[in-house]
């Protein structure tokens, strides 16, 4: 999970590989093929997982708020019933932290709809009160962040910068690129050590981020690109969100210019 999160995913396939049968290897299993734009498999071992898990409302709290990630960029009606289940399962316990993870989950789920998430997501914030858990509330700036770009640059900026704080804290290289490249979406300069990682070129992209690099350097917008490679536009937002922030760029017509760049220098 930490290599994961570290976005040295190699080394997590060499972790992982040979306990694929183990409980306890699910959740990183299923962020592994996350990252590896595997949605269908991310979603196929966290229902393994829930079914395994069904009685530990617990453990399977995390479980359900991965797939609800997952199924926003996949199903949202998915997502919408994994978000449901997640929410009956922070009423029956008294945990400020499950309430958390459930209010984002709802959020997430709102703003995958275009709706207004502003409101869950504080709410998610304020039920963690002094409680640490600092990559959760890394996560709920950065949710934060997005719901605000389109109405309050400022309080957006403000989200995303201390997700970034959080994240570059925690060495979470992969969640701080993506912090990063939201802020430079927002016309905000990030210092060389926040995205440096992200400037060694087509390396630190995804399969999948490799296969939109070249469709973006044509200048098809996200619908297009979402029919040639058979995925949904939400999906591709995310990959050119990600491959922005990887590439320490700040426009499509910058990844265009970088595209022609690295061709005439191989």
């Amino acid at each position: 999970d930490l290599r994961i999160h570290q976005n040295r995913t190699a080394e997590a396939v060499v972790l992982l590989r040979g306990w694929e049968d183990r409980l306890e290897t699910a959740a990183a299993q299923a962020k592994l093929h996350d990252s590896r734009d595997e949605l269908d498999l991310a979603v196929s071992v966290l229902h393994w997982a829930l079914r395994e898990q069904e009685t530990n409302l617990v453990a399977s709290t995390p479980l359900w708020a991965h797939l609800v990630e997952v199924e926003c960029r996949r199903d949202i009606a998915a997502a919408d019933v994994a978000a449901s289940r997640l929410e009956l399962i922070a009423e029956s316990l008294a945990s400020p932290g499950i309430r958390a993870v459930a209010r984002l989950s709802r959020g997430q789920v709102q703003a995958a709809r275009g709706e207004d998430a502003v409101a869950s997501l504080l709410s998610a914030l304020r039920e963690l009160g002094e409680d640490e858990r600092p990559r959760l509330r890394a996560d709920i700036h950065i949710a934060l962040a997005e719901a605000e770009r389109g109405r309050d640059a400022a309080a957006a900026i403000t989200q995303a910068r201390a997700g970034l704080a959080i994240f570059e804290r925690l060495g979470a290289r992969r969640d701080a690129d993506r912090a990063a490249a939201l802020l430079r979406s927002l016309g905000v300069s990030v210092r060389a050590g926040a995205d440096a990682a992200g400037r060694r070129g087509l390396e630190m992209l995804s399969r999948r981020e490799r296969e939109v690099v070249p469709l973006l350097a044509e200048g098809l917008s996200n619908a297009e690109i979402a029919k040639h490679l058979f995925i949904t536009p939400k999906t591709v937002e995310h990959h050119v969100t990600n491959i922005l922030g990887r590439l320490g760029l700040h426009t499509r017509t910058e990844v265009a210019a970088w595209v022609h760049r690295t061709a005439g220098g191989s």
